[in-house]
């Protein structure tokens, strides 16, 4: 059994921030972790950009990662879409989110979810 813990501060803990936060000092709060010895990081999430507007740069962010090296970045998907935004910028790793009831999804969800 394999157990991986992803650091989630520069998606979860930064998409609520009221006050806007820069590509650059995102990129920057992402190398500290990297440089801190972190190996799982999530680093954005590929949502509509009038949805949660401290994601917005989600692409742009991506190009300050080096998606092929050793820390293993991924971006949060929470529909097709975003994981085809995601899979273009270079990700090879998703993050996707789901709950025990499919009311609690649609209540939360930011997007529409496929049926699967």
């Amino acid at each position: 059994m394999e157990i991986k813990i992803t650091e989630v501060g520069p998606r979860d803990g930064l998409q609520n921030e009221k006050s806007p936060v820069s590509t650059e000092v995102k990129a920057e709060f992402i190398q500290r972790l990297v440089r801190a010895g972190l190996k799982n990081i999530e680093a954005t999430s590929f949502v509509k950009k009038d949805s949660i507007p401290q994601l917005a740069d989600a692409t742009e962010l991506s190009a300050f990662l080096d998606l092929n090296g050793s820390v293993s970045f991924s971006a949060q998907t929470p529909n097709l879409k975003g994981y085809e935004a995601a899979k273009s910028a270079g990700y090879k790793e998703v993050a996707v989110f789901t709950a025990a009831s499919e009311s609690f999804t649609k209540k939360t969800s930011i997007g529409q979810f496929l049926n699967l």
